[in-house]
Order: C-alpha cells, then sequence, then structure tokens
C-alpha cells in the first residue's frame, strides 16, 4: 500500500481545513474571565516591563502561552483581547495538519485524513479552539514530537544517522515546549521511553543482530538533549523576567512553593510536608525499598528484555 499522497487528499485536506476554520469562528468562544485572565496578564506584564516586580503567578510562568499572547497584542493591541483569544485558532488548524501528517506517515494519507477530520470536529476541540487556554498548543507540540521522533528513526533506516539525530533533538525540543505549555505535558516522556526501545529493537532485527547498547544510549540522548534545551532556556528567561529561575518547576512538583503548603489546612496535628517526610521515613526504611532503587528496579525491568532482543519476556514480568 502507497503512503504518497494523492491530489484528491490534498484537496479533501484543504477543505476540511477551510471548513474546519470556519466551524471554529463559528463556535467563537472568546475571554471567559478565569484562567485566561492569568495568560492575559503574563503578556501585559512582558510588554509593559513588570513581570519581575510583580512575581509571576503559575500561569504566567507558561511563557509560550504568554508570550504568544504578547505577540498578538503587538500586532492588534493590547486592548482587544477577543482578537487574541481568536488567534488561538491557528494552533487548532495546525494540529489538525500535523495529526493527518502523522497518521499518513504511520499508515496511510486516507487515515491521516480520517484522523485530522476527527480532529477538526471533536467539540471540545471546536471550543477550545478560541479560547485562551494551553490545552491545545500542548497537544500540538506532542504530536509534533512523536512525529520527529518517528522521522528521526526513518532518517537512520535509510542510513542518514546525523539528520536523524539533528530530527530527534528537535522531538525532544518539542517535547520540552509541550511542557513549557503545560505541566501536564511530561506525562508523555514515559511513552517515548517505550518508543525508544520499540524502535531500537526493530532497528537491530532488521539488520540481523543484537541492539548495541551503547550506540542506542548515544541515539537516545539526543532527545533528552533537545528537551533540556527547553528547560534551560525557559529557566534563564524565567530568571531574567522575574529573577526566579525554579519557581516553575517548583510549582509543578509541589516542593518549592511553600506559598501554596501553607494555606493547606493541618490533619492530625501534621502539615503536608510533615507527612511527606513521615511517608518517605517509611517507605525508606530496611522493610521497604528506597525510591530511588525501586525506580531503577522497574526501568531495569522494563529495558533488560529490549537490551536483550527479547520483548516477548516483558510478558513473564508480574
Amino acid at each position: 500500500m502507497t503512503r504518497r499522497s494523492s491530489p484528491n487528499v490534498h484537496w479533501a485536506l484543504a477543505a476540511m481545513i477551510t471548513l474546519s476554520l470556519a466551524v471554529d469562528l463559528f463556535f467563537f468562544t472568546g475571554f471567559y474571565a478565569s484562567d485566561d485572565q492569568q495568560y492575559l496578564r503574563g503578556a501585559l506584564s512582558i510588554l509593559d516591563g513588570h513581570f519581575q516586580a510583580r512575581g509571576p503567578k503559575h500561569g504566567e510562568m507558561r511563557l509560550t502561552i504568554t508570550g504568544w499572547n504578547a505577540l498578538v497584542m503587538l500586532l492588534v493591541g493590547p486592548a482587544r483581547v477577543q482578537l487574541v483569544a481568536a488567534s488561538y485558532v491557528v494552533f487548532h488548524q495546525l494540529l489538525n495538519l500535523v495529526t493527518f501528517a502523522l497518521g499518513a506517515r504511520l499508515f496511510h494519507p486516507k487515515v491521516g485524513l480520517l484522523a485530522a477530520y476527527v480532529s477538526a470536529t471533536i467539540p471540545l476541540l471546536v471550543t477550545f479552539s478560541t479560547m485562551i487556554l494551553p490545552d491545545i498548543q500542548m497537544t500540538l507540540w506532542i504530536v509534533l514530537s512523536f512525529l520527529a521522533f518517528h522521522e528521526a528513526y526513518a532518517f537512520r533506516e535509510r542510513h542518514r544517522r546525523a539528520l536523524g539525530g539533528f530530527v530527534l533533538v528537535l522531538a525532544g525540543v518539542c517535547a520540552g515546549l509541550a511542557y513549557a505549555t503545560k505541566e501536564s505535558g511530561l506525562i508523555v516522556l514515559p511513552f517515548f521511553f517505550g518508543l525508544w526501545l520499540a524502535l531500537e529493537h526493530r532497528h537491530a532485527k532488521r539488520n540481523g543482530q543484537r541492539i548495541r547498547r551503547l550506540s542506542a544510549l548515544r541515539y537516545g540522548t539526543l532527545f533528552a538533549v533537545g528537551f533540556a534545551l527547553v528547560f534551560l532556556a525557559e529557566t534563564a528567561a524565567l530568571n531574567a523576567l522575574s529573577d526566579r529561575a525554579i519557581v516553575r518547576l517548583g510549582w509543578t512538583v509541589q516542593e518549592l512553593a511553600p506559598e501554596r503548603v501553607e494555606r493547606i489546612e493541618r490533619v492530625a496535628g501534621l502539615n503536608p510536608l510533615e507527612r511527606l517526610e513521615r511517608t518517605h521515613t517509611v517507605l525508606g526504611s530496611e522493610t521497604f525499598l528506597p525510591t530511588p532503587l525501586r525506580g531503577l528496579l522497574l526501568f531495569g525491568l522494563i529495558a533488560y528484555p529490549f537490551l536483550r532482543g527479547r520483548p516477548w519476556s516483558l510478558y513473564l514480568l508480574p
């Protein structure tokens, strides 16, 4: 089955994008005075130079959102809030296109077209397409990351390893931008780990050899490099804007944000930090494995069958 797109598929995709854009604007949502207030406030504080003085809230720290809002405000004016909301339709249409590309590359252009039609017509996505929210933009970066990850290994199969390595860094950058857009973007990282193992196993099988561990590790590390570049860039930007470089990471893991912890009601004489400390003490005792060792054990149980070229033995795990 060929994966080459026919002119009919291209025309159908163009018609779908046009119809999706019309539907998004017809069911326009716009400003709704909730989370979007933080994203707008963050953009305004960047434009007027008061981001550092005020100190960011968690929504303002999502620089991919506040940065986009600031860019649109520069073009249309800071008072045109509804136009800022309307600009988010761009991300929905890009998501439709990238969904088509991923389906076409993995299966067939017609499959990609069907997937794009689903993406274009899901009511929740239509509603969010004209709202100042990070969800569609985060999803766009995740799909782009999966597409780039797949293409990186496709280049490697064609013996274009250097180009594949560069694309793999781009996949990591896209995954990092998903996190920079919304913290829940981190949830896809274990899926990329599984995908890396599966693709390394397929590459070794096609070449009639076992997985070359060091080579596989070096290639997979390029994804982490791309992710780290975004993380470091965000840290530097937050440090320049607010002098609180790790404040967003702290908010993400709920450990470096004491102002949030102090607002939680004490239970049975213990505040949340004390409860966490007691739990950690119990789990770290001689009766239980320390948390890092448990994580390392789980990582080894999953990775070892793939590195040995016997992924079927995963079924033997309890």
